[in-house]
């Protein structure tokens, strides 16, 4: 059986598995880095005020979070389309895409939208929003 995965194919592939495993990464760090804030920021005397800088703060997180988690898919979907493309044996299809990270049949915000309501940001992000609502209310 003939070897349809070259080395530069490999490589590709590593490549693509390292910049998913970063925005992996990437989307944790935002959810500890939130946590992080929140505590932080929950020590202030005013609590009125720090409730709209904890607002703030989850918004920017949460899409911050989203683009992470967006790219993430993006970085799976242009490996899936390769690998298929390897088993596939379409030399075009391959060395066109080869060391290129364009999306050719995805929409360029699709992911992105789809990570707003994801099951790894959506449910995190009301958490700590509705955490913080009880948390004035009962400072006051």
């Amino acid at each position: 059986m003939e070897e349809k995965f070259t080395e530069n194919s490999r490589h590709y592939i590593s490549l693509l598995q390292e910049n998913i495993k970063r925005m992996a990464t990437n989307s944790a760090k935002c959810k500890a880095w939130l946590i992080t804030l929140v505590t932080a920021i929950a020590a202030f005397h005013d609590k009125i005020a720090a409730l709209w800088v904890l607002l703030i703060t989850i918004v920017f997180f949460y899409f911050l979070d989203c683009y992470y988690l967006g790219l993430e898919r993006k970085f799976i979907a242009i490996q899936k389309e390769f690998v298929k493309a390897v088993k596939d044996n379409n030399a075009k299809g391959i060395s066109d895409r080869l060391y290129s990270f364009e999306l050719m049949t995805i929409n360029k915000y699709a992911t992105i939208q789809s990570a707003l309501t994801s099951k790894s940001t959506l449910p995190f992000y009301i958490l700590m929003f509705i955490a913080i609502l009880v948390f004035v209310i009962s400072q006051q």
